[in-house]
């Protein structure tokens, strides 16, 4: 479906345009109308099958004309060029060739901010050198010294919903040094289409990969096996789900000493803890400590003899699944094997599902994002802590923020996320304080005292306890 927008210079321009809608006798929808009493926004459909909408686009203070095709014929595609044709010739409208000139000649850094949503909402659906230039602009402020400008470039991808650009806001969330920047930037990328072909991790390189059960001790690759820089803390997922007393009987032939019932220390200083892990439906082996290349020889041992599911049995699972249960089935599998580390196609993976139209998935990911831990998610989950449309979605999201938080050795985070049941969600970021003092609570941008928050209804107020034990799952 074809959209185009077209950028009015002027609010009077807006009203002149809900008049011309007027006098082609479109379907009026909605109408809405200013302070000074014109026409502000509206929404028409043509008699050939057009979508025409006036918005008051807030990035630019000026109305935003878009036109989508609803309908594919050759009618409506005349009607199309027609429309195109008139709007040029009675408004003059924005041209993208004008919006580039205008950030490229910006003589400050508030300008190239406010010039950049122009640059993406005019830049043509079309190949062409006018779209190269508009997609060069955005991609050169992604990468600006100032975090305004580049804050402002991941706003503007929004306008251009391009997967594209993914990969260059997985280095903002990665690598940019500024908090709201990588949190900006994981709104962005929540909001894109899945890149094609990643949507789900990489294809598997045989067909036997195609669930966890079919991996085999034969099918092991290189992560499997552990390498020198493989780091000091490593998860095992068991394929199969022995007794503790299978893993008890290899720890006690192998010598180990036993801590407690689950838990022992090698001679070599490696603890290795068995858990049975009941959210991923999963047992585990966790193996931390020793040094030199110490847990790497006991993992390498412990693949010998049980067998694993790795990561990428994880991606080829997950990518293959085509029905709700088996992709919430999918995720478990990979949430259990992901590596502790960062890693990009996992990253792509987990994000994909977190996009999923079903909220139950989304939900369930999002709390599941947990046990790789990684800071790069925490832009990703702010966003869907505050914009989901699904209230259990924006309370996972908020659980997975703070077990980040505490994974990430921040005992005291310095925001905790709470939840309004009010449509839309609302947002409340606490600065945690000690004892009956009021607490400033920021809210949209305002101060508020803790009164007047916990007078909301909708409001769930927890603490940072709750909220710590809500992240662990208890």
């Amino acid at each position: 479906m074809a959209v185009r927008r077209t950028v009015l210079r002027s609010s009077q321009d807006g009203a002149r345009f809900a008049l011309y809608a007027r006098a082609h006798r479109w379907s009026q929808h909605a109408e809405a109308t200013g302070d000074d009493g014109e026409v502000s926004a509206g929404l028409w459909f043509t008699p050939r099958g057009l979508r025409v909408e006036l918005v008051d686009e807030p990035a630019l203070d000026v109305p935003v004309v878009v036109t989508e095709s609803m309908v594919d014929s050759p009618e409506s595609a005349a009607e199309w060029d027609v429309l195109a044709s008139e709007i040029e010739s009675l408004f003059q409208p924005v041209s993208a060739a004008e919006a580039v000139r205008l950030y490229r000649s910006a003589t400050g850094d508030r300008q190239r901010v406010l010039f950049l949503p122009l640059v993406a909402i005019t830049a043509p659906t079309d190949p062409g050198p006018d779209r190269e230039a508009a997609y060069q602009a955005i991609a050169e402020a992604l990468t600006d010294e100032q975090a305004g400008v580049r804050m402002a470039a991941a706003v503007a991808i929004r306008y251009l919903a391009l997967p594209e650009f993914a990969s260059a806001l997985r280095r903002l969330i990665e690598q940019d040094p500024d908090e709201d920047v990588r949190r900006i930037a994981g709104g962005t990328l929540i909001l894109l289409p899945a890149e094609s072909g990643s949507g789900a991790g990489p294809e598997a390189e045989t067909p036997e990969a195609a669930t966890p059960e079919a991996a085999t001790p034969e099918d092991a690759g290189p992560e499997d096996a552990g390498s020198a820089d493989e780091p000091e803390e490593v998860r095992i997922t068991l394929l199969h789900r022995p007794s503790a007393a299978d893993v008890g009987n290899y720890a006690a032939g192998q010598g180990w000493e036993e801590l407690e019932p689950g838990e022992w220390r090698t001679g070599a200083g490696v603890s290795v803890r068995f858990t049975a892990d009941e959210t991923v439906e999963r047992d585990l082996l966790l193996l931390s400590g020793g040094g030199g290349g110490a847990v790497a020889r006991v993992a390498s041992g412990i693949r010998a003899t049980f067998p694993t599911v790795a990561t990428r049995h994880a991606l080829a699972y997950l990518q293959r699944s085509d029905t709700e249960s088996d992709r919430a089935r999918a995720v478990q599998v990979l949430a259990a094997t992901a590596p502790l580390r960062y890693e990009p196609d996992v990253y792509v993976a987990f994000l994909a599902v977190l996009r999923d139209p079903v909220p139950e998935l989304r939900a369930l990911t999002a709390g599941l994002v947990s046990y790789p831990a990684w800071a790069e998610f925490g832009p990703v989950l702010d966003w869907l802590a505050t914009a989901d449309p699904d209230p259990e979605v924006r309370e996972m999201a908020g659980a997975g923020l703070t077990a980040i938080h505490r994974f990430s050795g921040d005992d005291q985070p310095p925001e905790v996320t709470y939840y309004s049941t009010a449509q839309p969600p609302v947002r409340v970021l606490r600065r945690i304080a000690v004892g009956p003092e009021p607490v400033d609570e920021e809210l949209a941008g305002g101060v508020w005292r803790t009164t007047e928050v916990t007078a909301d209804p909708g409001l769930v107020v927890i603490s940072q306890d709750e909220a710590q034990r809500l992240a662990v799952g208890e």
